[in-house]
C-alpha cells in the first residue's frame, strides 16, 4: 500500500517563493503558522511585485478565504 506524502502548504509557497525569486530571497521559515520571508533590501519591489502578481499566492490567499482565514 502507497502511503500518501503530506505536504505544509505554507512550506510548498516558501520554496516557491524562493525559487521564483532566487538570491532576493535571503530565508524562509514557518513559525507559529505563518511564513516569513526575508529577502534583500534592493528587492522589496520585486517581490512585492512577485507577491501581489502570482497565480500560486493568489490561490494560497483564496484557500485562506475558503477557510475562513481572511475578513
Amino acid at each position: 500500500m502507497d502511503e500518501a506524502v503530506q505536504v505544509d502548504p505554507l512550506a510548498a509557497l516558501g520554496e516557491h517563493i524562493a525559487s521564483a525569486l532566487g538570491e532576493a530571497v535571503l530565508d524562509h521559515r514557518i513559525s507559529f503558522g505563518e511564513l516569513t520571508v526575508t529577502v534583500t533590501r534592493e528587492s522589496i519591489v520585486d517581490v512585492a511585485t512577485f507577491l501581489r502578481d502570482d497565480l500560486a499566492m493568489s490561490v494560497h490567499q483564496f484557500h485562506r478565504y475558503l477557510r475562513g482565514g481572511l475578513p
